[in-house]
């Protein structure tokens, strides 16, 4: 009977994504930011997925709403249809940026499945699968070719900004009832909802949250036709970004603090040269709150964080240093903290590496290291290839194009926002979610957008 029910709850969700297949993105794209928003399907004793996944298969809404979509672009391929349809957009051809760098990501982690540490080979593949080649269908891929012109572009800015005011709303909030670990002074975090955390427990996932919904708010106000839209999108930029410095994640700080260096070296560059007096005040009414970070970093707790962070880099070294190829298997991580009595004795249960590097290289070894930097190359690469070209001088007497000016400082936004998320992964763990990918899939649908704008 569950199964019954199960089934015509997946067909009446590929119907609404086939006939409001834009909708639907939409509640995929806010729904990406919430992992602690998960359902549990059973297993059913079948001993394939017993051995995989155990009793239950725990599955994000992102993921189940990203599922559908994809099944309806599967459709939408084999399956005729009328041209009035919706699903005319099948007709256009499916974008694959970064496909082959992102596919050698994932051969790394499944040849780690030949490391002398004898990983199971069964959790190796699902590992590489998902999450590993799954964020990339539902991060890249799917707003790659979802997101066609600027109002879809817009709108999709639009509901990650409204998820990030929401939880910094919640953040600012949580102040009010005091710190939510061991530390004197409050710090924003989130809240539950009915008992979950949809973005996750503590302060680290609000900030990597709103250090990129931060440049995306901006984008949204340049983008935007009325003043009043405008003010209030620069406003809740702002407001992101304060909460985020109140999160006293250092994490998010440094995360902040390279993007600001970006945008003052690029967007922000002539501003800054006509308005120096107003820069240097800037600076000095931060001042106040780099104290109380300096105080924060003092406390007990932060030490015992800084510690934790410190011994897991140890033990992923030690890992790579015993099977410096092939690394000790994809997704096995966790395990093996578990298995080291002193981290547990010191710091409780087992955790997840606190970085995206160590946790490349512990697993996947060499192979895995270098798949990646061959990957941020190919971005690298692409990220100054389509990068719009400065506007020209008008003639005698014209007026400079607004245009060209507009469609280079988005760009450099949106590039802010990947240099955060991936500099925030470097001491984080949700290196394999959309916090980390989605902005690269956001830059890549503008790249889209703007091919598709010099060509008409």
């Amino acid at each position: 009977m569950l199964v019954i029910l199960l089934f015509l709850l997946a067909l009446v969700c590929i119907l609404i994504a086939w006939r409001f297949p834009q909708f639907v993105f939409y509640c995929s794209i806010a729904t990406a930011p919430l992992i602690g928003w998960t359902v549990f399907l059973p297993t059913w004793s079948v001993p394939v997925l017993h051995r995989i996944f155990g009793d239950t298969l725990e599955v994000g809404v992102a993921e189940l709403v990203a599922l559908v979509l994809v099944v309806v672009l599967i459709l939408w391929r084999v399956a005729p249809t009328p041209s009035s349809s919706p699903s005319e957009r099948g007709r256009i051809k499916f974008l694959f940026p970064l496909l082959i760098p992102f596919l050698l990501l994932v051969l790394a982690h499944l040849f780690s499945a030949f490391s002398p540490a004898h990983p199971d080979v069964i959790l190796v593949i699902k590992y590489s699968l998902r999450p590993v080649l799954w964020v990339y269908v539902t991060s890249i891929f799917l707003p790659t070719n979802f997101i066609r012109t600027r109002k879809q572009f817009l709108i999709s800015l639009l509901v990650l900004v409204g998820v990030g005011v929401l939880f910094s709303i919640d953040g600012l909030r949580s102040m009010a009832f005091g710190s939510d670990d061991q530390t004197v002074l409050p710090r924003a975090h989130p809240l539950p909802y009915f008992g979950t955390y949809p973005i996750g427990i503590n302060h680290n996932v609000l900030g990597e949250l709103l250090v990129v919904c931060a440049p995306f708010a901006l984008v949204a106000g340049m983008l935007a036709r009325s003043r009043s839209s405008r003010v209030w999108l620069h406003a809740s930029a702002i407001f992101m970004t304060l909460i985020a410095f109140l999160t006293f994640a250092r994490s998010a700080w440094i995360a902040l603090l390279c993007e600001v260096i970006f945008l003052c070296a690029t967007v922000w560059r002539p501003w800054i040269r006509r308005h120096v007096a107003v820069v240097v005040f800037l600076l000095l009414a931060f001042l106040p709150l780099v104290g109380f970070m300096v105080l924060f970093t003092s406390q007990s707790g932060v030490a015992s964080s800084t510690d934790t962070r410190a011994m897991l880099s140890s033990i992923a070294l030690d890992q790579f240093r015993g099977s410096p190829i092939f690394g000790v298997g994809a997704g096995t991580f966790v395990q093996r903290v578990s298995s080291v009595w002193l981290f547990h004795f010191e710091f409780g249960g087992p955790l997840d590496s606190h970085g995206i590097l160590q946790k490349l290289a512990a697993e996947t070894g060499l192979l895995g290291l270098a798949a990646f930097v061959f990957l941020l190359v190919c971005l690298i690469k692409r990220i100054t290839h389509h990068l719009p070209p400065p506007p020209t001088p008008p003639p005698a007497g014209g007026v400079p194009s607004r245009i060209a000016g507009v469609d280079r400082s988005v760009y450099f936004y949106l590039v802010a926002a990947v240099i955060g998320a991936f500099v925030y992964q470097l001491f984080n763990t949700t290196y394999w979610t959309p916090k980390l990918w989605l902005p690269v899939g956001i830059l890549f649908a503008y790249h889209g957008i703007s091919q598709l704008k010099a060509k008409s």
